[in-house]
């Protein structure tokens, strides 16, 4: 059920991305709602398929990003990857893990996506970009962190209940 879900629910988060969230910066810096939905998946109980969906967003957002094509399948592989990691090992608290890797993918995926810019050539300064960019972003991905948990999270406990008649 997963595999067919994915590629329409990341289509739609993409385009709420695009649309509507990006149109809501801090500076320099956005918030990314694709990102904080993989670490929702890859930090389910019952998702079985979470690399799958790295792969399919990873790949989405490479054909849209002016970024190389495997850095955000890269990145979000790697995340999703802490994700699982990270689901085995701190199971009590999964909101506190969701708030921790928020903060850690963020930074990942913007340190990935500057070093990937410096090496095709761009010229942005490495502080400027930390102060403009990766905070204001990490800021934002908190801010919408927890009302994405609660209304994703929702959706993948409907979509993996098994309710018989």
């Amino acid at each position: 059920m997963s595999y067919f879900l994915a590629l329409p629910v990341l289509f739609l988060v993409m385009m709420l991305q695009m649309v509507v969230v990006n149109k809501m910066s801090l500076l320099y810096g956005y918030a990314d709602i694709m990102l904080l939905v993989l670490i929702i998946y890859g930090l389910h109980p019952k998702a079985k398929h979470a690399f799958f969906w790295a792969v399919v967003a990873g790949l989405m957002f490479g054909l849209i990003s002016k970024l190389s094509f495997f850095v955000p399948l890269l990145i979000f592989f790697f995340i999703v990857w802490g994700a699982s990691v990270i689901k085995k090992r701190i199971w009590q608290m999964p909101i506190l893990a969701y708030l921790f890797l928020v903060i850690a993918a963020t930074f990942l995926y913007q340190f990935g996506s500057l070093l990937a810019l410096k090496f095709s050539g761009s010229l942005l300064p490495v502080e400027e970009s930390i102060n403009l960019i990766i905070i204001p972003s990490v800021l934002l991905n908190l801010i919408f962190a927890i009302p994405v948990y609660y209304i994703f999270n929702d959706f993948l406990d409907v979509m993996f209940s098994e309710k018989k008649i």
